[in-house]
């Protein structure tokens, strides 16, 4: 599995928790169209977040993909 932090699993979980299939491909345009404009401190963070997941994504081989799809919706309301 991906080594993903809780930010990244909390933004997979917001754009992903309600989706049963998708592609690698697919994910990585959601999460692109899901960056805000870099015009405040909090946009600017969510980018600082979003960039490295998106890399991470792109890299993961199929294993660590599949496992990620199934591990959606992470828990992470309690760390």
């Amino acid at each position: 599995m991906l080594n993903l932090t809780d930010e990244e699993k909390k933004i997979l979980n917001t754009l992903f928790k309600d989706v049963r299939y998708t592609t690698r491909n697919q994910m990585i345009y959601i999460l692109y169209a899901a960056k805000p404009e870099p015009t405040t401190p909090d946009a600017k963070y969510i980018n600082l977040v979003i960039n490295p997941l998106i890399k991470k994504i792109y890299y993961a081989d199929r294993k660590d993909m599949e496992e990620v799809f199934d591990a959606i919706p992470f828990d992470v309301e309690n760390n």
